[in-house]
């Protein structure tokens, strides 16, 4: 009888008696290690959204340089104005486009590593790429391919969006 009653007045009493029942470092612990927690998902909420306004300028500058930079070459038009029909293209070929971005983190992996292999493997080519104008005649292909792909992907949405067509021959 005397063990219910205890049992009793121990769930009547509370948190307060089952905290004077823990040690007093323990309860420190406690505190502790929840504080870091909260401070840690904090800083986890705060860097995963420096991350996505990070991906959101990025993706800003990239689908400017690769695109809309054409489509003001092309229509001979402003800035804002080429976003408008960028943004018209990109909503009716979304899928398309979000292909386009993982073929080109791929492809920039494959050239990195490529580059990468030929410093590590060839050591006297590390010194004649250190020399700016070597460096920049050695990577030249590179840097072309990755420029002229981007325009390449952007003519197969027709006719109207292709820089390389010939130009107009003059009449004589």
């Amino acid at each position: 009888m005397r063990v219910a009653f205890q049992e009793q007045a121990h769930h009547e009493a509370g948190p307060e008696a089952v905290q004077s029942q823990v040690p007093k470092y323990m309860q420190r612990v406690f505190f502790i290690v929840t504080g870091c927690a909260l401070v840690g998902m904090m800083l986890g909420g705060l860097f995963m959204g420096l991350f996505a306004i990070g991906m959101f300028f990025f993706l800003i500058r990239k689908f400017t340089i690769d695109f809309v930079v054409p489509i003001m070459y092309l229509r001979g038009s402003r800035c804002l104005e080429a976003w408008r029909e960028f943004r018209q293209l990109l909503s009716g070929h979304l899928g398309n486009f979000v292909l386009y971005l993982l073929f080109q983190f791929v492809l920039g992996l494959v050239i990195g590593i490529m580059v990468l292999v030929i410093v590590v493997v060839c050591c006297p080519l590390c010194c004649f790429l250190a020399i700016p104008y070597v460096g920049t005649v050695l990577v030249l292909p590179l840097i072309v391919f990755k420029r002229a792909y981007s325009l390449h992907y952007l003519a197969q949405y027709g006719p109207s969006y292709n820089v390389f067509q010939p130009a107009p021959a003059v009449a004589q």
